[in-house]
């Protein structure tokens, strides 16, 4: 039997959970998570973005993103992110009220905006706290009346080997374990939890097992890796950038304090390493 693919690879967990043909699986993980934060679960949902163009697993800078909507007319966005870029919260938030404002045409009254959910899973840690699921609203100061259309999670995968007692039993732990990777043993476990998950890991193995499907996983995973060698030679780039700039600074004030003692041109240009002309520009203008 071939390696079971990773789940928290973006295209492999659009599959599982965005697929309109298996909205339960979705459904069974949304509510999981509603639970946990003492929410009324819902009767059904809808996924709007159930199509995977392949193209778009080239392009890294595409988010697969799963899109659904609820028997309320709610709408929740759900993404999951490998790699750290350190600015997912306010990417995030920028996420959110795109979709929120997107919800509108022309002509439309502000009264018809409806909530928007968004769920990010995260492979890497924002926060200090132990806890792995974050549950941000909007919420007035003095009397914490609260508004509705912002709700905002993020759930922190690898947090979850610190869980303890209660939170190592609810449904929301087992399917972010799901994600995030089980041993084969305790794969087996989670599958006979009840009908969801025993269908979600037949999903997962059905994809892993399907030639054409590991080829456009691995043509994920290129992308990705791009994007994130991408990042991290900018950063690099920056970092040396900013050393030059550092020490470019540092041999001006040398230069300057030299300067001030009577030393000449010549000799603070020889050990600076700055040019004669740039050691002579810093020299204060006589006054007339």
């Amino acid at each position: 039997m071939e390696e079971l693919l990773p789940p928290t690879n973006d295209f492999v967990f659009k599959r599982i959970f965005g697929d309109e043909q298996h909205t339960d699986v979705l459904l069974a993980f949304v509510n999981a998570m509603f639970s946990d934060t003492k929410q009324n679960l819902l009767d059904s949902i809808e996924i709007l973005n159930p199509t995977l163009e392949k193209t778009a697993l080239k392009d890294k800078l595409v988010i697969l993103d799963i899109r659904a909507k609820t028997q309320l007319g709610d709408h929740i966005n759900i993404e999951i992110q490998v790699a750290n870029q350190r600015n997912i919260t306010k990417r995030a938030l920028a996420y959110w009220s795109k979709l929120y404002f997107g919800q509108m045409s022309s002509g439309d009254s502000y009264h018809m905006l409806k909530r928007i959910i968004s769920i990010v899973a995260l492979d890497f840690n924002i926060r200090q706290s132990p806890h792995y699921h974050a549950y941000f609203r909007l919420q007035e100061y003095f009397d914490a009346e609260v508004m509705q259309d912002l709700e905002l999670h993020f759930l922190e995968l690898k947090k979850l080997e610190q869980a303890k007692g209660k939170q190592k039993e609810s449904d929301l732990y087992w399917w972010l374990r799901f994600i995030k990777g089980l041993k084969s043993e305790e794969l087996e476990a989670f599958k006979m939890r009840n009908a969801t998950t025993k269908k979600a890991v037949e999903l997962l193995e059905y994809l892993s097992q399907n030639p054409e499907v590991r080829q456009l996983y691995e043509d994920r995973q290129k992308a990705l890796r791009d994007e994130r060698e991408r990042l991290e030679t900018a950063h690099e780039d920056g970092l040396e950038a900013g050393i030059a700039q550092g020490m470019r600074n540092q041999a001006l004030q040398t230069a300057k304090a030299l300067l001030a003692k009577g030393m000449s041109v010549a000799e603070i240009a020889e050990i600076t390493g700055l040019s004669v002309s740039e050691v002579r520009k810093l020299r204060p203008c006589k006054s007339k």
